[in-house]
């Protein structure tokens, strides 16, 4: 229902004012609107628990019958005599009460339209309906008679207007001496005579002028007086809805179109004073109600078509005390019903009159700059004040918290009317936050959500609306705005979280989202600060001062605060460094440009600081992936700005991509040597070897693949297998490959399928080494096409793969791993097939000579030194 009225209202706002703000202020008035039935729902369940507990005193004046014996509800309306000498004003006589299964349903308050028919179908047909639709006609009778007199008539205006009056006093006189006997028909005669007065003086004051209006006006407060006083002292609101109604149709059945609208405002503004001092001592809502419904309607039907700017002066202090004269009506409603608490508040007058008085406002001063955005502060300023006072009293709390709520809605209006979208956005994000504290004390979970939309709606505005500043650095209008919608993000989710008790189920997670928000916004609006207000040089270094000082401030804050959720954003920020590396690899030289390297310093060693304080005290979510996370990020920037230094010291070469190996080999070895030794190592060895590692291996990997392309150049230095950077690089990483290996092993994990791995890519890096030793000493192009094409490559070739099978197939046999044996009988079986195939067809004859006597010893000494080791006998079994 609520979300509905909002949509409706920001499409409407929308159409209306075609621009995002109309969007956000007609949603804003569905909201309030929406407000008037969740008010009514709250109302309804306080009035059914009240109910229950007790039954709420009588009136004043009102005599209590007996309780009568449980009955049908058919039964419950009283009979026709009872009707006629009892009085109309309580109109809320109860029938007896309904068995317990029947209250559940009568406890559903019906909606307003169901309330409308009622009263009227009440006012038709209760009582004595024949003196109750004659007195409306007569009333009706005499205003045209009055207008067809005005016109035709030749008797002394003055006669007529006396012949009316007398009238109207004589029917008043009958009345109040027929109550006596019949209180229902008296009392319906009395207010048809009061209507029928308020109409006699009208037409003399504006028709015909023939009262001064000071004299006029005294008389207009006199029957007024008069009419508040015999509805208060006969304890009839349907004499004081009557004396009201007629008083509010004489000006509207007696007008020829002509006129002074203060002339106007003043006569209603005299009826409403009434209307509020009968309030003083009678909780009548109908009556409150007619009143309010009279008077804006036809404020609002004369303004459509009569109001020019130039009248401001006149129509402006009239809304204004309408305005204030309602609310002094819903304040005495309240606190006339708050001991009963049976409806201790008007929901309809409550948003209905600040409603249609904005509506109305906004109409009258849209020729002025700012006049709106002023209207809507006065308005906010207006019900936070009025609520402080309220508040006071603990039996109108309820109408407190909704005036809290009516003060923070007309301050979000006044925001977008007022300010550019920097800081309309920055003051919803701190009301929004507002809001929420509001919503989370009084356990209101519609002021929650309102909340939160104000800022998100505020995000968006900024985005929409807000510029680039071209202030100074820092203390300019789009980064303080920014900063106020990250407080304002943050300190919701840190309400959330501490009011986590009050929320509902689904409401939970809410709280990590909305610091989320709050952190994204910070990061994200002071990174585009630094790009704008930071030199290219040391961008990287302001950006992790940045992210360094945020990652201590939250672990502080989250620490003191008890809060979590703030210091696992602190452990997490390690994202944001790794974020930072890649960037840093395309967008700049090297990552340690300008004084880059302090600030990677100061990041890694809050966040390492960080994961230790976690660690001592407990916050075990997901630590081991933000340690090998860490640990990834240290590993790239030092592999990125070692490789940079290298390659600048001697460019064209391979070092660069040896020093990378190198580093690879460091990041692979660390956690083997430092496990159980030293701290992060110490206590993580799976999240250290295990994720950390593993990656690394795979950046080996991934690099020795690379590295099969490279023709090993070693420049300024002469080539020498082996002996050159890439091989070597090769060789420690293949060496700290194998050390980690080993330490899965040592953690009790399987290796077989790693060593079969490893194998594999140790062959096809030994056959790059010999390919580049060719390429070299017998000047054969580094191409796959060339090598397999030349008869010196195919004879080494043959020799080179006897050599590892031979190697092979000893291990196995000093190691017994048969297995490993067969593998290197297998290649060896290859190098015979490839001897016979491709070696045999050389037209080389020393190259094929050489292929087969080198090949053919290697295979006499495989057969002596590496025979196949022998079967495990799988039946074999351990002695005791």
């Amino acid at each position: 229902m609520i979300l509905l009225a909002i949509a409706v209202g920001a499409i409407i706002g929308g159409v209306l004012f075609r621009d995002f703000s109309g969007v956000v202020v007609g949603g804003l008035l569905g909201y309030m609107i929406a407000e008037v039935t969740q008010l009514k729902s709250r109302l309804a369940s306080l009035e059914s628990g009240s109910k229950q507990a007790a039954t709420p005193p009588q009136a004043a004046g009102t005599v209590s019958p007996p309780t009568p014996p449980p009955a049908p509800v058919a039964s419950a309306r009283p009979p026709s005599a009872t009707a006629a000498t009892a009085p109309i004003a309580p109109l809320d006589v109860r029938p007896a009460s309904p068995p317990r299964a029947q209250q559940g349903a009568r406890s559903i308050e019906p909606n307003i339209e169901d309330v409308v028919f009622q009263r009227v179908k009440d006012f038709f047909l209760g009582g004595n309906t024949v003196v109750r639709i004659g007195i409306v006609v007569l009333f009706f009778g005499v205003a045209f008679f009055l207008k067809y007199a005005a016109e035709h008539a030749r008797l002394p205006i003055e006669l007529r207007l006396s012949l009316a009056a007398v009238a109207a006093i004589a029917l008043l006189v009958l009345g109040a001496w027929l109550r006596k006997k019949r209180e229902a028909y008296g009392l319906t005669l009395e207010g048809g005579a009061i209507g029928m007065l308020y109409l006699v003086v009208f037409a003399a004051l504006r028709l015909y002028t023939l009262l001064p209006a000071a004299f006029a006006f005294a008389l207009l407060v006199a029957i007024c007086a008069l009419a508040a006083l015999l509805a208060i002292a006969q304890n009839s609101l349907a004499l004081a809805v009557l004396g009201v109604t007629g008083g509010f149709l004489a000006p509207i059945l007696a007008s020829t179109g002509q006129g002074s609208h203060v002339m106007l405002f003043s006569y209603y503004a005299v009826l409403n004073l009434g209307i509020l001092a009968i309030s003083w001592f009678k909780a009548w809502r109908p009556l409150n109600l007619t009143g309010f419904a009279f008077t804006f309607v036809i404020g609002t039907a004369w303004g459509y078509r009569y109001y020019q700017p130039e009248f401001f002066g006149s129509v402006e202090p009239f809304l204004v005390f309408f305005f204030l004269l309602y609310v002094a009506t819903v304040m005495l409603y309240a606190w006339r019903q708050a001991p009963s608490l049976a409806n201790p508040v008007d929901g309809t007058l409550v948003f209905g009159v600040p409603i249609v008085a904005f509506l109305l406002q906004a109409a009258i001063v849209k020729a002025y700059p700012y006049g709106l955005a002023w209207s809507a502060f006065a308005l906010a300023a207006f019900y936070l004040i009025l609520a402080s006072m309220v508040l006071k009293r603990a039996s109108m709390r309820l109408l407190s918290e909704v005036f809290v709520a009516l003060g923070m809605i007309f301050a979000t209006l006044t925001i977008p009317l007022a300010l550019d979208g920097h800081w309309t956005a920055a003051a919803w994000a701190i009301e929004g936050a507002g809001v929420l504290w509001i919503g989370l004390r009084q356990s209101q979970w519609l002021a929650r959500a309102f909340g939160l939309l104000v800022q998100v709606g505020g995000g968006i505005f900024f985005f929409t609306h807000a510029t680039p500043s071209a202030d100074v650095a820092i203390l300019n209008s789009t980064y303080v705005g920014v900063l106020l919608v990250a407080l304002g993000g943050v300190t919701s989710g840190y309400l959330l979280f501490r009011y986590r008790e009050r929320l509902k189920e689904f409401e939970r997670p809410i709280g990590t989202i909305a610091l989320a928000w709050g952190l994204v916004w910070f990061y994200a609006g002071t990174l585009n600060e630094i790009h704008l207000s930071v030199a290219d040089a040391h961008e990287i270094f302001a950006w992790l001062l940045v992210v360094a000082a945020a990652t201590m401030a939250q672990e502080e804050i989250g620490r003191r605060l008890a809060w979590p959720a703030l210091r696992y954003a602190a452990g997490t920020n390690t994202v944001l460094v790794a974020l930072t590396l890649a960037s840093a690899t395309v967008s700049v030289a090297h990552p340690f440009i300008g004084y880059g390297a302090i600030g990677w310093v100061l990041a890694f060693a809050a966040q390492y600081k960080v994961l230790r304080a976690h660690e001592t005290t407990g916050l075990n979510v997901a630590l081991g992936p933000r340690h090998a996370l860490g640990f990834w990020v240290l590993g790239g920037l030092l592999a990125v700005e070692v490789a940079w230094a290298v390659d600048r010291l001697l460019p064209q070469s391979d070092w660069s991509l040896a020093a990378v190996a190198v580093v690879l080999s460091a990041m692979l070895t660390t956690p083997v040597a430092l496990r159980g030794r030293a701290w992060p190592i110490r206590g993580n060895e799976p999240a250290y070897i295990f994720l950390a590692a593993t990656l690394f291996a795979v950046a080996a990997l991934v690099w020795l693949l690379q590295g099969l392309a490279q023709p090993g150049n070693a420049a300024p230095l002469t080539y020498v297998p082996v002996m050159n950077p890439l091989e070597l690089a090769s060789l420690i990483l293949f060496l700290s490959l194998l050390s980690w290996v080993l330490a899965i092993r040592a953690l009790g994990q399987k290796i077989e399928p790693l060593l079969v791995a490893y194998g594999a890519i140790a062959f096809i890096w030994l056959n790059a080494v010999l390919f580049r030793a060719i390429h070299h000493l017998a000047d054969v192009p580094y191409t796959l096409n060339a090598m397999l094409g030349s008869v010196v490559a195919q004879s080494a070739i043959s020799i080179f793969w006897s050599a590892i099978a031979l190697a092979a197939m000893v291990m196995a046999n000093r190691l017994t791993i048969r297995y490993l044996w067969l593998a290197g009988g297998a290649l060896l079986a290859v190098v015979v097939i490839k001897l016979f195939l491709v070696d045999l067809s050389s037209t080389g004859a020393v190259e094929r000579i050489v292929s087969f006597v080198g090949v053919g010893l290697l295979l006499l000494v495989i057969g002596y030194v590496a025979p196949v080791p022998p079967r495990v006998n799988k039946r074999a079994e351990v002695s005791p």
